[in-house]
């Protein structure tokens, strides 16, 4: 008899995996005064696709050569732009506001799947749509925590890897349909590992990083981020899907945003009203989409 999780049970896995998510930013934010926003995301994709080998051999024989292009191109974009897309919008934003745009995620991923995966649409959604990219809009315009414009132009980039990730969504669910979440992330974080690694060994400044500081806290939070936000992460919202549902599980979205701005507050940081007022247009449009 398959082991059923209680709906308590299902509550308390999702604020554990709303608080990893949501730590994930500032975690970021102390990586990156050692390592460029290429380098953070190829260092990411080389230490997770180390924590999934144990599965990759197994995962390996399971997939043919068209999933396992899929998985590839799920990989580059999904971990490589995504990632460095994220990275680089944080070098200029903070991880609280970075935590908010991440929110915007089921947003796009219901906008592209009505666009390129024949999702069905609803006239009804449309507001959901218009509220969420409102919110958005009073993110990026109206930001102004360091002074000058380019906090919103960064923000774009945020924007950009939640596309992205969002993307990689739609590419599961339409093309990989059936792969449990062991293969689907063992083979395309392995996959991607190799040349990440090559790459990262070529273009790092290996002196520099031996003198850098602060290289022992950035390489602490690589690994933190690498096993705890990204592989027990993955598997712990694959779980709870299985268990209590996907539309369940998709409330998530909710808490991270929280988590990030509690975690930017303890680091000094200060959270503007555009801010709390976009979060507020971006959830209300999800729940809207999601009421319909």
């Amino acid at each position: 008899m398959p082991l059923k999780i209680k709906r308590d049970d299902a509550s308390f896995l999702l604020i554990v995996l709303g608080c990893i998510w949501g730590s994930s930013f500032i975690l970021i934010k102390r990586i990156l005064p050692c390592f460029n926003p290429v380098q953070f995301a190829l260092l990411r994709i080389i230490l997770t696709g180390l924590c999934f080998t144990p599965w990759f051999l197994s995962s390996f024989k399971k997939i043919n050569r068209k999933q396992f292009s899929w998985l590839l191109l799920l990989g580059l974009m999904g971990y490589f732009f995504a990632y460095a897309l994220m990275g680089l919008s944080q070098t200029h934003i903070s991880s609280s506001l970075a935590g908010i745009l991440a929110s915007l995620n089921p947003l796009a991923t219901f906008i592209i799947g009505i666009a390129f995966f024949r999702q069905s649409f609803r006239w009804k959604n449309f507001w959901g749509i218009a509220l969420g990219l409102l919110g958005s809009l009073v993110l990026i315009l109206f930001d102004r925590g360091h002074g000058d414009i380019s906090v919103g132009f960064y923000s774009l980039f945020m924007i950009g890897s939640v596309i992205f990730s969002s993307i990689t969504i739609n590419i599961t669910q339409n093309h990989l349909a059936g792969l449990s979440p062991y293969v689907i992330a063992s083979v395309s974080f392995v996959g991607m590992a190799l040349p990440a690694l090559v790459l990262f060994a070529s273009t790092a400044d290996w002196t520099s990083l031996a003198a850098h500081p602060q290289i022992l806290t950035c390489l602490m939070a690589a690994a933190t981020l690498a096993l705890v936000g990204t592989v027990i992460g993955s598997l712990l919202y694959y779980y709870i899907i299985s268990k209590a549902g996907a539309l369940y599980t998709s409330t998530v979205t909710y808490i991270i945003p929280l988590v990030a701005i509690l975690w930017g507050l303890i680091d000094g940081e200060l959270v503007h009203w555009n801010s709390l007022l976009g979060l507020g247009l971006i959830i209300g449009g999800i729940k809207l989409i999601r009421s319909t």
